[in-house]
């Protein structure tokens, strides 16, 4: 019988919650090593780390969300690669021209299924004003720049910091923000994460309060802000969360290949069009698929841990190691609530094979985190499990 996921009847599955993928695309697939005999089990979300992926020329990626919103953003951009030039395709996203030119290219495309057109049609406002910034998240994430960055830090200074070539511009240009300030204004705008960028449904296992939450991620993006000054590099995350819509259509923007996720960037887009047809997208739940006859040898499973109890979460993670060969790997985030295999969790379930965390490589990742929301990130590889 298919598992069901705890909080998918929890959530409203007709909104865009997220329009870009807030996880290092760069980290996921590092920690994965993606071979050109894998298939891959991925969320998802809206499907730039999917593309992501399939650039690294994986046999075959099934890309599953419970939501068919989220789903048809993946699609839209699979159509996109079909259909369009990569000039086209970042209008149609959002990342350039007009609202009018983006709704005409919508319209002429052919290979987008009914059903997400449908979705996104219904959405029509958010295609017209750009879908790339226009999820439940973004939108929160718009708020946060609006009444904490441009109050305590300023549209100037943040370009001149995403502008500077070298660490030491950096690191001189961060001595004049005032990160006290812009700390205590996102630890009170952050509150309303809860039903602004998430629904409170995802945080029914956060232990801690509201106030103390918000504190330790404001604490998490200084820090963020901290790494990428020492770090000096082409980001899309950071720059996306500096400048919005700015970064890629404002003044600020030299190279537009440095504000774009990897996927569209020049070099890669146009090897998407002969790879998309190896993506099959599935609406439903990961426990959905874990049948007797699923395999898969690697997997991006986003954040969905915390959304379950420790119990569900180490039922499903068995289950996903029964159905992995030896060797496979599995990478998943924590946001505010930890969750990874443990021998605990391994001891209570049987089948042969066991998720092992592959801790060392799993910290190296993490010190290069190209987003600053997330407090950990784990790849775990399928291990067989010790005679009792």
């Amino acid at each position: 019988m298919a598992m069901k996921s705890e909080v998918e009847a929890q959530l409203d599955l007709s909104k865009l919650r997220y329009s870009m993928v807030w996880e290092d695309a760069y980290m996921l697939s590092e920690g994965l090593d993606i071979r050109s005999t894998d298939t891959v089990l991925s969320i998802t979300s809206s499907g730039d780390n999917v593309l992501h992926l399939l650039l690294k020329e994986p046999k075959k990626i099934y890309a599953v969300d419970f939501s068919p919103v989220q789903n048809a953003c993946l699609q839209l951009k699979m159509a996109a690669a079909r259909e369009m030039t990569r000039d086209k395709a970042l209008t149609l996203l959002g990342y350039t021209g007009t609202g009018d030119e983006r709704l005409q290219l919508f319209s002429e495309l052919k290979t987008l299924p009914a059903d997400a057109k449908d979705l996104l049609s219904k959405n029509g406002t958010a295609l017209a004003e750009g879908l790339v910034l226009s999820g439940k998240l973004e939108k929160h994430i718009d708020m946060l720049r609006a009444n904490c960055l441009d109050v305590a830090i300023g549209r100037q200074a943040r370009s001149a910091f995403i502008a500077a070539r070298t660490p030491e511009e950096r690191r001189s240009l961060l001595l004049s923000w005032d990160l006290d300030k812009l700390y205590d204004l996102h630890v009170e705008c952050g509150k309303q994460l809860y039903g602004g960028g998430r629904d409170p449904s995802q945080f029914k296992y956060s232990t801690t309060s509201s106030t103390e939450n918000s504190r330790t991620v404001a604490a998490r993006i200084i820090r963020w802000y901290g790494r990428e000054a020492s770090f000096c590099r082409p980001n899309h995350y950071l720059s996306t969360n500096l400048l919005g819509a700015e970064a890629f259509r404002g003044e600020a923007c030299n190279d537009l290949d440095d504000h774009l996720p990897f996927f569209l960037q020049s070099a890669n887009f146009s090897r998407l069009k002969s790879l998309v047809d190896r993506v099959e997208v599935i609406t439903g739940s990961i426990e959905s698929l874990m049948t007797g006859t699923f395999t898969f040898d690697k997997a991006n499973l986003s954040d969905i841990f915390e959304y379950m109890s420790e119990e569900a979460a180490g039922a499903l993670i068995q289950r996903l190691a029964d159905c992995c060969p030896l060797g496979g790997r599995i990478a998943l985030w924590n946001f505010l609530v930890p969750r990874r295999p443990t021998e605990e969790t391994n001891s209570k379930t049987d089948g042969k094979h066991r998720f092992e965390a592959l801790n060392g490589l799993s910290s190296a990742l993490v010190a290069t985190d190209r987003v600053g929301y997330y407090g950990d990130f784990v790849v775990c590889e399928c291990r067989r499990k010790p005679e009792r």
